[in-house]
């Protein structure tokens, strides 16, 4: 249906609704605020559900930004956040209060920039803005000139684009505005060039456009006039940080493989013919992103595709009096949003963005990045059901789906990733139309509580988004950082360029980013980039089956988190946990363990009195020796503390460091480590928390690094040397359900957490399938594995004593 059919038919049946609404909706100056919620959501008049909301008559966070912007510049005021979260579009109508505006004027600016088709956050059936601009128009002649008129009245050479007088675009770049660019780069510019600097390779977008040969010589042309236009392309703001001046428009034709694949902070046009009978070219721009994002390279492209095809191109504010403009509201309003990453940061202080997973093994850095997809066409549809079933907007399923894997594989409730936000909806002069980037990559923060439901948690973070997205405009000045390590982007790359008789035959972009992990949601699939010297493939194809899995325990809307959470485990992850966990065996089951750390000690020593338990490079001592000066400490410390009672030692992993633990697991006691280089607040810290009862010390002098927070504290090196103490009968009997070890994290993501550790847990961790053996504890053997679990003086290695 074009869209002049639609428009008609839309005012035919306007009637028919106002006749069936209230006089709210009359107030609302219904007809024609229903014809622009229509076509905005791309929808016939008589298929808006008033009842039910905006984003259930299948509208978006970038449609809501459209339809506010409408509103506002007629003087309505309705927010974005307002449309988003009115809970039905009759509840919505009641919003318009705008007593001076009679009648309705339902005409948008007619150089709005093709805004719905383009600014669409993750709904894939669109409409141009600029089209729907001459469809709400009362007076249909007002838009000029139709593009078909000017295609039928314009002489076009074979190498030559003919724009008549009044195509050109009115607001053309003030040169001010450039010379003022250098200084007027936005933080986010300034980043993505420094990534650059740091890498080559870093931030640069391909666009691959294939056209017919016919084509390419007009479609030149276009280019050229567009980017001549468009003021983000005078690079001489960049001069200064790059110290080249690179040209405007560079356009090369079957380029030499070095001169493909020259990548700079500019812009560059490069030509291939394609190998087959078809007849096409492929035309790639190679662009840095800070001079474009996504919804500016679809501005552009279809500007220049108006160019080719003689139409009038949409007007092009300037992006350096946008860029100057927001640096003045990011100045005016720094103190609120200062105080809303205060906030962010008291109210998730343990927030975790650390896929835990090994490292690979490689001695060289990857400097290119790997690629995988996955399709999402098939889940798309059950996706959007759920979607408008908890009413949030489609993209908020992918960021959902992403924060259940972080929470899975970093083992904390409250995680934070990239969130990759268009900016359109910045309360600044032409955000919704500036070619430039007006992106910004800012932490999202995200709990998933552990008592809600799908749906709640869906709509608690669908909260978060909106609010994250009203401080698209903040810069790191503010208080946030760019340091976590994955980052999403849902995109809308649109290329229904159906209207232009002119138009690419098929359209790809790729872009390469220094973050550790992104992923790009797009129409059908999902893109998962990563470095292999920072993840190995095997994980990022486990992280991507994972993904995959979350995405369909979203849809699931009535399931309880912890439970969506637990199913993301597949059933090949499940097996690979069983091997390495060692619970495939008997002996690893909680049945199977009748012994307890001190009983498979006391047995040792009756079998290998005389053998060597602990070297430590100076001194060996056996087991019977060991056995007695454990003893000792037990017999004095049974006085100070009760069974069960939290003993912490000063881990440093010497000989008398041993004798503690298991002088402190005779006594009764919970051994937990403070490791000598962690902070003293850090140490008191994690004292107090454990609600610890002694602090022992492997020497005397090492007393002085008792934590602040404790009261009764004692060495190792003066029991032993007490000649008036006589070691007393232990009572042997085993304890396998009994707390033995309380492991403290390494408190990457904040205060390190205890997590306690029964007899039962250790002794089958450390089962040996072969029986149990004599070991001895060398000094490699006290110290490497210890530093293998952060330091942390880890119980577990020694069982095997």
């Amino acid at each position: 249906m074009s869209r002049r059919k639609q428009y008609t038919e839309n005012q035919e049946k306007n009637t028919r609704i106002s006749s069936n609404t209230s006089s709210t909706m009359d107030n609302a100056k219904n007809s024609q605020v229903f014809n622009t919620v229509a076509i905005i959501l791309n929808v016939a008049i008589d298929s808006l559900d008033l009842d039910s909301s905006f984003i259930q008559n299948g509208g978006d966070s970038l449609k809501a930004t459209s339809l506010a912007n409408h509103f506002r510049k007629r003087g309505i005021a309705v927010t974005r956040e307002m449309i988003l979260t009115s809970t039905s579009l009759k509840h919505l109508f009641t919003l318009f209060e705008n007593p001076s505006l009679e009648p309705y004027d339902a005409q948008v600016d007619s150089t709005s920039a093709d805004l719905s088709t383009v600014l669409s956050d993750i709904d894939w059936q669109t409409v141009s803005p600029a089209e729907q601009d001459f469809m709400s128009s009362p007076d249909l002649s007002s838009f000029g000139t139709s593009c078909s008129s000017i295609c039928s009245s314009t002489s076009m050479l074979a190498n030559e684009v003919c724009l008549p007088k009044e195509s050109l675009p009115t607001d053309r770049f003030d040169t001010t505005f450039v010379e003022y660019g250098a200084q007027q780069a936005t933080e986010m510019q300034l980043a993505l060039v420094h990534g650059t600097l740091k890498d080559g390779q870093m931030n640069m977008i391909r666009f691959t456009m294939v056209h017919r040969n016919e084509d390419i010589n007009k479609l030149q042309a276009a280019w050229r006039f567009i980017v001549e236009q468009a003021d983000i392309f005078d690079l001489a703001w960049a001069a200064p940080l790059t110290g080249t001046q690179h040209s405007r428009f560079i356009w090369v034709e079957d380029p030499s493989e070095d001169e493909s694949k020259t990548a700079a902070i500019g812009s560059r046009f490069t030509v291939l013919s394609q190998d087959t009978n078809n007849g096409n070219s492929q035309v790639i721009w190679t662009v840095h992103h800070a001079l474009i994002d996504g919804i500016s390279a679809q501005l552009l492209l279809r500007n220049v595709l108006r160019v080719a095809n003689g139409c009038a191109p949409s007007n092009m504010p300037s992006f350096w009096k946008w860029a100057q403009d927001l640096k003045a509201y990011q100045k005016d309003n720094a103190s609120l949003a200062k105080e809303f990453w205060s906030r962010q940061r008291k109210l998730h202080p343990e927030a975790s963005g650390t896929l835990q997973l090994p490292k690979p093994n490689m001695s060289k850095r990857s400097t290119e990045a790997k690629t995988m997809t996955l399709s999402i066409y098939d889940m798309r549809s059950r996706l959007l059901v759920a979607a408008k079933h908890s009413n949030v907007t489609l993209a908020t399923m992918f960021y959902a789906a992403w924060a259940l894997i972080l929470s899975s594989f970093s083992d904390s409730r409250t995680v934070v990733f990239g969130a990759l936000l268009s900016g359109r909806n910045i309360p600044i002069a032409n955000s919704d139309k500036v070619i430039g980037p007006t992106i910004n990559s800012l932490p999202l923060y995200i709990f998933a509580d552990p008592d809600a439901t799908v749906q709640q948690f869906l709509a608690s973070l669908f909260r978060s988004l909106l609010d994250l997205e009203q401080f698209s405009w903040t810069c790191t000045d503010h208080g946030f950082s760019r340091d976590y390590e994955s980052t999403l982007s849902v995109e809308a790359w649109q290329d229904d360029c159906s209207e232009f008789d002119i138009r690419p035959v098929a359209t790809s972009k790729s872009q390469q980013s220094d973050v550790p992990l992104g992923i790009t949601v797009n129409t059908e699939s999902l893109q998962f980039q990563y470095y292999e010297d920072r993840l190995s493939t095997v994980d990022a194809e486990r992280i991507m089956s994972c993904y995959q899995l979350a995405l369909e325990q979203i849809t699931r809307v009535h399931t309880p988190i912890m439970a969506a959470i637990e199913a993301l485990v597949s059933a090949p992850s499940r097996a690979l946990l069983a091997k390495f966990g060692n619970c495939i065996s008997g002996r690893t089951t909680r049945s199977s363990v009748s012994d307890d750390l001190v009983s498979l000690f006391s047995r040792y020593v009756e079998i290998h009195a005389d053998g060597i338990a602990v070297d430590d490079g100076a001194v060996q001592v056996t087991y019977r020796d060991l056995d007695i000066m454990t003893t000792c400490v037990a017999t004095r410390i049974t006085s100070m503390i009760s069974q069960g009672d939290i003993v912490c030692v000063h881990s440093d992993k010497s000989l008398n460091w041993i004798v503690a633990i298991f002088g402190i697991l005779k006594a009764g006691g919970v051994y937990t480590s403070l490791d000598p280089i962690l902070p003293s607040e850090l140490r008191a810290t994690m004292f107090r928390n454990a609600k610890a009862k002694l602090f022992l010390t492997p020497k005397t002098c090492q007393l002085c690094q008792t934590p602040s927070t404790c009261d009764l504290s004692d060495s190792i090196e003066s029991i032993l040397a007490d000649p008036l103490l006589k070691p007393q009968k232990i009572d042997m009997a085993p304890k396998p359900w009994a707390n033995a070890y309380l492991c403290f994290t390494s408190g990457s993501t904040g205060t390190p957490k205890g997590v306690m550790c029964t007899y039962e847990g250790l002794v089958a961790f450390q089962s040996d399938l072969e029986g149990p053996k004599p070991r001895r504890l060398s000094n490699a053997k006290m110290g490497v594995p210890c530093r293998r679990t952060g330091s942390s003086g880890s119980v577990g290695p020694l069982v095997i004593c």
